[in-house]
């Protein structure tokens, strides 16, 4: 798998490669990371968009891609003054 992960935020800047992708189906691990990414971002689970999306997840309704890199590389625009 090919990847891309880009910051919209001045300064600009990413990280992009290739790598191995392990696909995970089991509900009780997707809802773990999915608690950990809304933690991340969101700062709780009480959010309605977290409760929706790890209820539906409960179901075996959602998949994890995990990326294994083989290459990467970064990049950044600095800021322009």
């Amino acid at each position: 798998m090919y990847f891309s992960v880009d910051d919209v935020n001045i300064t600009y800047k990413g990280v992009k490669g290739k790598g191995t992708t392990t696909i995970i189906e089991d509900p009780k691990r997707t809802v773990s990371y999915g608690e950990k990414i809304y933690m991340k971002y969101l700062g709780t689970l009480d959010h309605p968009v977290p409760k929706m999306i790890l209820d539906s997840a409960k179901k075996g309704n959602h998949v994890v891609l995990e990326i294994s890199p083989k290459f990467f590389s970064t990049w950044e625009f600095p800021k322009v003054q």
